[in-house]
């Protein structure tokens, strides 16, 4: 088994057949096994579509491949991909030496979640890949309950409603109300950093099974937590740790080359894991690195220490600028709020909130309250009323 590495483009996972596809001048090459398949089909033979991996030099040759018969199932490009396109299948680019690396019709395992593309991989490899695909339908259990759907405004927003949890007492109210996510911090009753690799684990997977099928959040300092213990839970759940934005990009970074090392690891032990995504919180006024654009983050949350900080001068001011970010990077604005209050609410969503993280006895009425607000109009009544000042 062969094991290479590039940057997960489209994340899934997928298992087929290698089809190395050139198109040399623009002139497409079939691989011979495709050119074969595709002859028992016109022989009007009851064969099933062929299930392949297009393993290219550029992504843009990837999109010249159409044929019959034939499901592209995933995407391998040596290069690295400029544009990330929108695609259904996992894509992984930016892998060194592809070309030289795989033969057709090997055996490809594409892993878009991390990353990775294994080549001939093992019946271990194969069966631990299989069992991991098969835990992520408990991610995308549907309640039925209007109360656990999300909270969508007059003009169908989605906004989400999270609730920051510190016992066992508050992850069952926080499901009872059909709260989207947990939060929690580290070093509180659920979880602490003086646990070894195994408790914290075992921590993280209670916390799942308490709360099936939604996202839980960890906010902690790179230190707080094992890498080992996250990536074996974010396999049982959508996980995200969050670090403070205020440790500065390099500790981003570490943390994620030391995920990679850990994944590499556990990899090699036939370990069942998941990915790890990263979130960066932060608090109002705290200064903000120039180069936060380049954090590897997908959410940025912002705590609100007092109902109203963020209306006055310095805090609008502050809060305008991380919404920027945040608006550049496609990251979602998460505000923690220590109360609900309508007109707190009203002008988070206009400065662009995209989720609210409140005590779990808080989750229904804000949710009813989200549900009879406009994102347009508050959006405009801020403007207006910035303009006015």
């Amino acid at each position: 088994m062969l094991r290479l590495r590039g940057k997960s483009i489209a994340t899934g996972m997928s298992l087929g057949s290698a089809a190395i596809f050139q198109a040399p001048n623009g002139i497409p090459m079939l691989p011979a096994h495709l050119i074969a398949h595709l002859s028992r089909a016109r022989q009007d033979a009851p064969i099933e579509p062929m299930d392949v991996v297009l393993v290219v030099k550029n992504f843009s040759e990837a999109t010249m491949f159409a044929m019959p018969w034939i499901k592209v199932v995933g995407i391998v490009s040596e290069e690295m991909i400029q544009d990330i396109p929108s695609v259904k299948v996992p894509v992984v680019a930016g892998v060194s030496e592809l070309m030289q690396s795989i033969s057709d019709d090997a055996l490809v395992l594409v892993d878009g979640d991390r990353g990775l593309v294994l080549i001939d991989p093992d019946s271990m490899a194969i069966a631990t890949y299989q069992a991991e695909r098969e835990n992520i339908q408990p991610r995308r259990r549907f309640y039925l309950d209007y109360s656990h759907l999300p909270a969508l405004t007059l003009d169908g927003r989605e906004i989400r409603v999270m609730a920051r949890v510190n016992t066992t007492e508050d992850v069952n109210l926080a499901h009872l109300n059909g709260a989207d996510t947990i939060v929690l911090s580290c070093n509180c009753p659920l979880f602490s950093s003086e646990m070894d690799d195994q408790e914290q684990y075992h921590a993280l997977k209670s916390l799942c099974e308490a709360f099936p099928g939604k996202p839980v959040t960890l906010i902690g300092y790179p230190d707080s937590a094992s890498i080992e213990s996250l990536l074996r839970a974010s396999a049982l759940c959508d996980l995200t740790y969050a670090l403070p934005l205020n440790v500065r990009g390099e500790y981003f970074t570490e943390f994620t080359e030391a995920m990679k090392v850990a994944e590499e690891l556990l990899l090699a032990e036939n370990t069942r894991y998941g990915y790890i995504r990263l979130a960066g919180i932060t608090s109002i006024l705290d200064e903000l690195d120039e180069a936060l654009e380049t954090y590897p983050i997908g959410r940025i949350l912002v705590d609100q220490p007092y109902p109203g900080a963020f209306q006055s001068e310095p805090g609008l001011e502050w809060l305008d600028k991380t919404a920027l970010y945040a608006t550049r990077m496609l990251a979602p604005l998460e505000l923690i709020i220590p109360v609900v209050d309508t007109n707190n609410i009203h002008f988070s969503l206009g400065i662009g909130a995209s989720g609210f993280i409140v005590t779990p006895d808080y989750v229904q009425s804000l949710k009813a309250l989200l549900r009879e607000m406009n994102t347009v109009i508050c959006r405009n009544e801020l403007t207006n009323r910035s303009v006015t000042d």
